[in-house]
């Protein structure tokens, strides 16, 4: 938690906070603040700060906070992905948060699990508790967009012209030919597939609907390892 992120209902007064969760007992534990110590904060979808501790105790902490840093420069792409298990959609959650992808879709292809569409995971509150630990962690405030699509061709004949309008489509995978460019273009919309991968079925539709089809070598990497590695090419300095 390198950011402590506010809500608009932990203000006791205008520039006064007071919270009483396991943001407090971070403070507490691993920031080790005392009154009078000052640490990173945010308020959500809003500004960054500072916040001085004004008084902390067993279960609350207050701080007054100081709001003046604009949140950090989105990536401007849009990730649409295969839906993963469970334990790998919050890992890509968390790896595309943290670089900056503000808009998400997860999709159905043939090799997605139909019991990963009832996982809990997908309730709204594990969400927004998986994105605010992502945003924490990199110190931005924005919440992102998610969008849930079960069926591959809904998403393909539907969805995917509507995303990718002024946007280059760029699909990551093992059987694709030609390398995945080392600095794609933006505004930009990244197509990742499976654990199992796409069929070739489901390759063949995105390219004929005009997807750049790229590959990052011949290892078959992990889902997440992939992901760190594409987004890598995207972001601008």
């Amino acid at each position: 938690m390198n950011t402590i992120l506010l809500e608009k209902s932990d203000f006791i007064a205008p520039d006064v906070v007071c919270i009483a969760d396991s943001r407090a007992e971070h403070m507490r534990k691993i920031l080790k603040c005392r009154i009078g110590s000052t640490c990173k904060v945010g308020l959500l979808n809003d500004q960054l700060g500072t916040g001085e501790v004004l008084a902390l105790d067993d279960k609350t902490a207050q701080m007054r906070v100081n709001l003046t840093t604009p949140a950090p420069p989105v990536t401007d792409l849009v990730l649409a992905c295969a839906m993963q298990r469970p334990q790998t959609y919050k890992k890509v959650l968390h790896i595309a948060i943290t670089m900056g992808v503000k808009k998400l879709l997860f999709f159905g292809s043939f090799k997605v699990e139909k019991s990963y569409w009832d996982s809990p995971v997908l309730s709204g509150e594990i969400f927004k508790r998986e994105a605010v630990a992502a945003l924490e962690q990199c110190c931005d405030t924005v919440m992102p967009q998610v969008e849930y699509c079960r069926y591959f061709k809904q998403f393909a004949d539907e969805l995917l012209p509507e995303l990718s309008c002024n946007r280059t489509v760029y699909l990551a995978h093992p059987a694709c030919q030609g390398s995945f460019p080392a600095r794609p273009q933006l505004p930009a919309l990244l197509l990742m597939g499976p654990e199992g991968g796409f069929t070739d079925y489901e390759i063949n539709h995105l390219l004929e609907a005009g997807a750049v089809g790229g590959t990052l070598g011949p290892r078959i990497l992990r889902t997440e390892t992939a992901l760190a590695a594409l987004l890598g090419r995207f972001i601008r300095n």
